[in-house]
């Protein structure tokens, strides 16, 4: 008996919606800031070891590449720490309505990109006017 039904049917037949976009980017962006915490804890070991293993934390993280991953961290950061803050709003009965509901995301997404832009804008003026520090 041949069956041709998918194995998840919930994936191909329900829409995406964005409560559940914005529940699976919420478990996603406090996976990547779990691994940037892991950069941050090599950085501070980095500094614990000396200079010598700080400088090779600095030729590996202080570069373009390396102003990449922090801005992705700080982006992971923002969006779950303020749409934490959209929660607290709703364990108080604030923001449950559909219309709310939609707006609410829209301002958790466009809030935390601005962020992350803002923090990579920094960044990058930073190393053009710095004096070898960053």
């Amino acid at each position: 008996m041949i069956d041709n039904r998918p194995l998840s049917p919930h994936i191909t037949v329900h829409k995406w919606i964005l409560p559940q976009i914005m529940s699976i980017a919420h478990r996603a962006t406090a996976i990547g800031f779990s691994i940037g915490l892991l950069f941050i804890s090599l950085w501070l070991i980095s500094l614990s070891f000396g200079s010598t293993y700080y400088s090779i934390f600095k030729l590996i993280f202080f570069n373009f590449f390396g102003k990449i991953i922090i801005t992705i961290i700080f982006l992971c950061f923002s969006f779950h720490f303020i749409d934490e803050l959209r929660k607290l709003f709703w364990v108080f009965g604030f923001g449950l309505e559909v219309s709310s509901l939609k707006s609410s995301s829209y301002i958790v997404i466009s809030s935390s990109l601005i962020c992350s832009i803002f923090i990579f804008l920094i960044l990058l003026w930073e190393s053009k006017h710095s004096n070898g520090y960053i």
